[in-house]
């Protein structure tokens, strides 16, 4: 498995998560209730999560299917550059492109297809 399709693959399954979740854009309320907007058969918005801690509150604000769809776009016109798709592994680019790419799947560093070596090109 190449790089590309390594991130390929790990930003569709991010995509997937964050379609099958709440749409749109969550929201904090007066307290540390993430509220989210209700289905369409619903009337008004609705708690996703209720926490004790403001902190827990904000990172699931700031983290909202919205978001996660924001930038998995972005992460995949990133890897779509050209030039990027075509490689086999990351040595096969510049130094740069490879460092961009390299960092773009640290995050899934844990992943049983993840490459130690796409961390040190």
């Amino acid at each position: 498995m190449t790089l590309v399709e390594f991130l390929l693959e790990r930003i569709g399954e991010d995509e997937d998560l964050a379609r099958v979740s709440t749409p749109g854009q969550w929201k904090r309320d007066s307290g540390w209730s993430i509220v989210a907007p209700s289905p369409e058969d619903w009337h008004g918005p609705y708690v996703v999560v209720e926490t004790k801690q403001r902190n827990d509150a904000e990172f699931v604000e700031a983290h909202s299917p919205a978001r996660v769809l924001a930038e998995c776009e972005s992460k995949r016109r990133i890897v779509n550059e050209p030039g990027f798709r075509e490689i086999t592994h990351a040595r096969s680019l510049s130094i740069f492109g490879a460092r961009v790419l390299g960092y773009l799947a640290l995050p899934y560093s844990s992943h049983p297809d993840y490459n130690t070596d796409w961390a040190t090109s």
